[in-house]
Order: structure tokens, then sequence, then C-alpha cells
């Protein structure tokens, strides 16, 4: 497609030129292409290739000495992109959106809008009378103490606003405890089938990867996330007396700090275009600005057009990865 546009424009204008070289053409060429698309995916393609060409402008001014990099910039974003979304989140309810999904698996659905705490079961009462029964074999002693010391913590001080069953301590040290065991399994599973060639020829790297401290990276990252958000937003309660949606900013910025063991431009990125995306799909719910239905499709143009002309003029500022997909499909 771009290729017969390029061509056709050659022939219009009679030749070449700074702009028309790669820019106009690939600019033509991707509105054709996305409005084949359905247009359930047409949000999502138009996020990624402006998700890609922004680091890519940034780097271009970079290169330029117009601005100066910001030492852990990528974390910055993210933790101010996370805050607002939680904000979101917490005060305006839940949009079908992925990353929905993934901020009630970080923090629980009890720091959803309009959530209402249940009659608290009766939890304690159970856990202490499987405690009291005599057990004589040394694995059922570890496991009742360990119980014991679960149900000291599930018994501390819980403030009356909120939105959980036990203790505040219990709440966020219990969630932080799950989601890094969750991160640390998953990012082995990943580093295991990355490697999965070399481990055949050298076996003992199946008892290498899960011990280096590169793989604990995505477990430190959710595990301290879903504990200082917790954290943080019991701690402002108890300080305010009350639940407030607010909460969620500060709350959010100190969890999005946890990105620092597991930071990468891209998903800082793709958050705070995210974060764009929602609040301006809010607005114009709310008539507050302008709806435009064929936003994706323009976006999607004019990044795509941006990327393939640094491609052509100065693929040096490109992402490594997307230069080798541009290759790939153009055939090298």
């Amino acid at each position: 497609m771009s290729e017969v546009i390029v061509g056709s424009w050659r022939r219009i204008i009679g030749n070449y030129n700074f702009y028309t070289v790669s820019f106009i053409p690939s600019f033509l060429s991707s509105i054709l292409s996305i409005l084949i698309e359905r247009p359930s995916r047409r949000a999502l393609l138009s996020l990624y290739v402006t998700n890609v060409a922004s680091e890519t402008l940034f780097r271009m001014a970079v290169s330029r000495k117009l601005v100066k990099p910001i030492r852990y910039g990528e974390v910055l974003i993210f933790a101010l992109s996370i805050s607002n979304l939680l904000y979101f989140y917490k005060g305006h309810g839940l949009p079908k959106d992925a990353v929905y999904s993934l901020l009630r698996f970080l923090v629980g659905p009890s720091e959803e809008k309009d959530y209402v705490k249940q009659d608290e079961q009766v939890f304690l009462a159970s856990d202490q009378k499987e405690i009291n029964k005599n057990h004589f074999s040394l694995y059922e002693q570890i496991i009742q103490w360990y119980k014991s010391k679960i149900l000291k913590l599930k018994s501390l001080s819980l403030h009356s606003c909120c939105p959980h069953y036990h203790s505040c301590v219990h709440n966020a040290f219990s969630s932080g405890f799950q989601k890094f065991v969750k991160g640390y399994v998953v990012q082995v599973a990943i580093k295991v089938i990355i490697n999965f060639k070399k481990i055949t020829k050298r076996p003992n790297l199946l008892f290498d990867i899960p011990l280096r401290m590169e793989t604990f990276n995505l477990g430190l990252c959710l595990g301290l996330f879903a504990t200082l958000y917790r954290g943080v937003s019991c701690a402002l309660r108890r300080l305010l007396d009350c639940d407030n949606k607010l909460i969620a900013f500060p709350a959010g910025f100190v969890a999005g700090l946890s990105f620092y063991f597991y930071r990468d431009n891209s998903i800082a990125l793709y958050f705070m275009w995210k974060t764009f995306q929602i609040f301006y799909n809010f607005a114009g719910e709310n008539g507050y600005v302008p709806e435009l239905p064929l936003a994706p499709v323009f976006l999607h143009a004019l990044s795509t057009a941006i990327l393939f002309h640094v491609a052509i003029v100065e693929p040096l500022n490109l992402r490594t990865s997307y230069w080798n997909f541009l290759q790939a499909m153009s055939g090298g």
C-alpha cells in the first residue's frame, strides 16, 4: 500500500522531497490500512503506535539537545499515570477496559467505586478453634504456628472507614506477598521459556535462573505496589477519618514508585497514553469536550507517518524492536 502511494505521489508532484519521501505517503496509506481494521481494534493499534512515536520524538529532541533526559523519568511517568487511573478507578467506576482488570488485580475490588462492605463473617473464631486442637506431627505444628501468627496479624487494629475485613497491616502485607509470589512465578516461567534452548544444553541453568536477582524484579514491583497502595490508603483513612476518592492520588503515586524495580519505557508510556485516552473519553461522554470518532484513525496515521519518516531519515532515533519489525515487514 505504501509503495503504491509513494509512486503515485511522485508522479503527481514530479519529484521527491523531505516530506514526500516518506511522511505524506505513510500518512495516507496508514489511513487506508486502519480503516480496513475492525473498529474495535483501532483504538488499541492507535495507542501502540502513538506510544512508539512519542518515545521516538523524545529521542529526536534529546539527539538535538533540545531536552535532557530525566533519570528514572519512566518511573515518574508511571507513578503520575497510575495515580490518575486509580483515582478514576476509585471515583468513577469501572469501564470496559483491560487496564482496569489489572488495577483490580493489584489493589483489589474493595478500592472500586461503590464497593459495599458485606457483613463480616466470623473468620477469627473458626480459625481459633482449629489452632486450639492438639496436633502431634511436626508438619501440623508448623502449620498451626503459622496460622496463629496470621490470626494475630488479622486481629490487629482495623479502622471503621476501611473497606477490608481484617486489620490494615494484614490487608497490606498479605496482598503484597501474594502479588510478589505471582510476579516471581510469572518471571521464572518467562525466563525458562526464553532460555529453553540454553537449558537443554546446560540443565544447571534451570536452577540458576530462579535465583538470579533480575528474576525477582517483577515480583518486587507487584508486591511493593500492592503493599504501598493499601498501606498508604489505610494510613490516610485513619488520618482523615473518612474514605475519599482523592486518597487514590497520593497512594497511587507512592505505590507507582515500585516501578523502579521493573523499569520499562514502553510500559510507562502505555499507561500515560491510556490515562489521556480514558480521561478524554470520560470528558467527551459528559460533554466537557467534543467527541472525535475518527481520532484513533488520525493518531494512528500521524504516528505511523512519523515512525516511517524517522526510519528513513534518522533511524538511530527509532526503537530497536520497531526497527527490526519494519525490517521484517519490508523484507530487509
